[in-house]
């Protein structure tokens, strides 16, 4: 977050003089370091949880947990004392000639702590912004109030300029982040962060990361909502790739915030306008997250030219914020980070041998639940299947459109619904399964279990013996017509079917020609049609040519959004012939894969 239009000049002091010697070694913050009575008190709580843990490993039959014991033991005392050491002072980052400390102001001696602070912070902040300070920098009770405070120093040679000379130790960065007094959860708000002119670009913003990260071992929770007020790059990036429930969520389709989303932002502009550094006059727009201020500098704002993009700017994101921000606006966005979720997001972020193993375990685990359904004979089981794989595969399913009353065929139900749907993947499957809540059988190529790793083969034998799937071989006329006589009995005894009539994959859209023999079947045996579409957020398809296990491992790179698109039942009645049945069909697939990409900035 930069500083923003609320804040406000510097009163008749001026703006701050810069603090005396600050580093490490010899430093007016020396004194609030370490506060050596406390340190030895948690150095004495952590001794007595170590050794409290170990006295039960060894005086309780625990057995074969005993290790367990020991190992949490030991980790709660470590913790204990790692938490101390970054809520009061101590380094928490270093990159070269730069490093970080790093105070949680709270409890008794956050206001004296925080009087100390200020003029550090004050003096970097008047510093990037000519003048200006924001309004928490003017009040040391103001700064004491849950706040976190990351001060960035630059121990090089080369120093901090200074009346034109240069000092070493001096802060180059600040980052002061604050807990909302929000009564459901632990929100952040990623508040104030700045940096130097001469100091941008240097990798401060992994400092702020970092500062945000420890966040979950200061307030000992592993779940944060965490806001902020900015259209830095980095946040755009970070929020969109290592959360699920942003909002706004660039790589998503936004049709609006969520219930959660709305509630935080509007305690943050009730409780916490100042916290923010935003006036009264300016307006939250609940369904964009956009902040509307002043228009007195009128004109437009580029998101090109304002926001320093690492690299080319995803269409989606230029797309929503031309069409949104103008001048002097600004950008709320609110998400939600589990802590191992950022572990684990990170580290397959990081490295492909990473991405590459995790998605064979989560195959192997998703082939064993088959088997086992398999052998009991509890196809009905493919349901919470299909839930978790998407759940570790970092796969959000939204589903819209038609509502569960909607899926059942009117009138008498002679024939069940004929599900048509464009297809990516595989997991198109486990997808339409999930949505439809049937068990639905499915018309698959014979050779599939050559064509996905891992799962193939095991995916093969299920399908085709346990779920009458219906395979079938491509291009062959024999095979076609067999198929089709095949959807007309399943059809006429009150057995779903669902085909993907593109006959083949596409890694990101959109749908190729239909085939329409499945159609035309559907028409002569008067069985209705539920349309299904099916967008990703990502290239997920296997394309024909390079259908891998490396570029299978992509989809986990990042979370994902499958939108699932139920449109009304198509009735063959309504039409006069196969050949206008089977176009609308493929009209409305088409229609909602478009409407769906315009959502989502696609188009």
């Amino acid at each position: 977050m930069r500083l923003r239009g609320a804040a406000r000049p510097v009163e008749a002091g001026g703006t701050p003089p810069a603090p005396e010697r600050v580093g490490p070694k010899h430093s007016h913050l020396e004194s609030i370091v370490y506060d050596w009575p406390d340190l030895l008190r948690v150095l004495a709580l952590s001794v007595l949880v170590a050794a409290m843990g170990i006295w039960l490993a060894y005086q309780m039959p625990l057995g074969a947990i005993r290790p367990v014991v020991l190992v949490l033991a030991w980790l709660a005392a470590v913790a204990a004392l790692a938490r101390f050491h970054c809520d009061s002072g101590g380094i928490v980052w270093r990159r070269g000639d730069l490093y970080a400390r790093r105070w949680a102001l709270r409890g008794g001696r956050a206001e004296g702590v925080a009087a100390v602070l200020r003029p550090v912070l004050a003096w970097v902040a008047c510093e990037e912004s000519q003048g200006e300070l924001h309004p928490m920098l003017r009040d040391p009770a103001v700064l004491a109030k849950n706040r976190i405070v990351l001060i960035v120093f630059d121990g090089g040679e080369a120093g901090v300029e200074r009346g034109g000379t240069r000092t070493r130790d001096l802060p180059c960065a600040i980052h002061v982040p604050f807990r909302a007094g929000y009564y459901k959860e632990v929100v952040l708000h990623l508040g104030l962060s700045t940096a130097l002119p001469t100091h941008r670009g240097r990798g401060i913003g992994s400092a702020i990361a970092i500062n945000t990260a420890l966040a979950f071992l200061t307030y000992i929770t592993t779940s944060l909502a965490i806001a902020d007020l900015s259209t830095s790059a980095t946040g755009l990036h970070l929020s969109c790739d290592l959360a699920h429930d942003a909002y706004p969520n660039f790589r998503f389709c936004n049709r609006g915030p969520s219930g959660w989303h709305v509630d935080v932002a509007k305690f943050l502009f009730a409780k916490h306008r100042a916290d923010m550094g935003i006036s009264r006059s300016e307006i939250l727009d609940e369904q964009t997250f956009v902040v509307r201020g002043s228009k007195e500098d009128g004109g437009g704002w580029d998101p090109v030219g304002d926001i320093a993009w690492a690299g080319p700017p995803p269409r989606r994101c230029l797309d929503f914020l031309r069409r949104h921000l103008h001048a002097r606006d600004e950008l709320l966005r609110v998400f939600r980070v589990r802590v191992g979720e950022l572990v684990g997001r990170a580290i397959l972020a990081s490295s492909a041998r990473a991405r590459i193993a995790y998605v064979v375990v989560v195959l192997l685990m998703t082939s064993a639940r088959l088997m086992v359904l398999a052998v009991l004979g509890r196809v009905d089981g493919m349901h919470s299947v299909a839930l978790s794989t998407m759940f570790w595969l970092g796969i959000q399913v939204k589903v819209e459109g038609a509502s569960e009353s909607d899926l059942t065929p009117r009138g008498s139900g002679a024939t069940a619904a004929l599900w048509i749907s464009n297809h990516f993947t595989l997991f198109d499957y486990t997808v339409l399964h999930m949505v439809s809540r049937q068990v639905l059988a499915c018309l698959v190529k014979h050779d599939i279990s050559g064509e996905v790793p891992v799962l193939g083969p095991i995916a093969s034998t299920f399908l085709f013996d346990f779920m009458g799937c219906v395979p079938y071989v491509r291009g062959s006329k024999g095979s076609g017509q067999e198929a089709r006589q095949v959807i007309a009995r399943q059809l006429k005894q009150h057995n779903p079917i669902l085909v993907f009539p593109e006959g083949t994959g596409t890694e990101c859209g959109p749908p190729l020609p239909f085939r329409r023999g499945a159609l035309v079947c559907a028409y002569e045996v008067n069985a209705p049609v539920q349309p299904c579409t099916l967008w990703y957020s990502e290239p997920i398809g296997l394309a024909p040519e390079s259908p891998t296990l490396a570029q299978l491992s992509e989809m986990v790179r990042r979370p994902m959004q499958c939108v699932a698109s139920l449109g009304p039942l198509i009735w063959p009645a309504d039409f006069e012939d196969a050949n206008a049945f089977a176009a609308a069909v493929e009209d409305r697939v088409r229609r909602d894969f478009d409407e769906i990409s315009r959502a989502a900035g696609c188009l």
